[in-house]
């Protein structure tokens, strides 16, 4: 695998958004997946 300048960050994005996807399931709308994004994000800072 090809090392990008962004790599890393978006290793983790993407990896977050399975995470979510995969607690939740499918079908919700989007601000759902991006307030939950949100709070973990907040939560893993603090």
């Amino acid at each position: 695998m090809a090392d990008y300048k962004y790599s890393d960050i978006s290793k983790e994005i993407i990896g977050a958004a399975y995470e979510v996807h995969n607690t939740l399931g499918s079908g919700f709308l989007e601000k759902v997946y991006q307030n939950v994004r949100l709070w973990l994000n907040l939560s893993c800072v603090r």
